[in-house]
């Protein structure tokens, strides 16, 4: 990402200060796949409240790939601080899918404090 915006990182990868950025663009065109790139993607985005990268993070909680689900769900516990939505993965038959819930959803009820 930083090569895509010529620097060195901050918040012109991120997209902050100059609108969308080289760095944001290449973000939303990882989405479409279904990558674990697509579901970092989407978490990077969902952590700054981009309904697109929420969209696809809420798809990753059903992906048939368990890793993908365990990185989706701590993500949108944590990053997107919706801990609520992803409760009902505390219950899948992954033992570390059950884990990185828990853990986003520990980590989303320590930075609210």
């Amino acid at each position: 990402l930083q090569d895509a915006e010529g620097g060195e990182g901050g918040a012109e990868v991120r997209g902050g200060e100059g609108g969308e950025g080289a760095g944001r663009a290449a973000l939303r065109e990882l989405l479409a796949g279904e990558t674990m790139a697509a579901v970092q993607a989407a978490a990077l985005l969902a952590g700054e409240g981009d309904a697109a990268g929420l969209e696809r993070l809420e798809a990753a909680l059903d992906d048939d790939d368990a890793l993908r689900r365990r990185v989706a769900s701590r993500a949108m516990a944590r990053d997107a601080g919706r801990p609520a939505r992803v409760r009902p993965l505390l219950e899948a038959p992954e033992v570390l899918v059950r884990v990185h819930t828990a853990g986003g959803i520990l980590a989303a009820a320590s930075q609210s404090r």
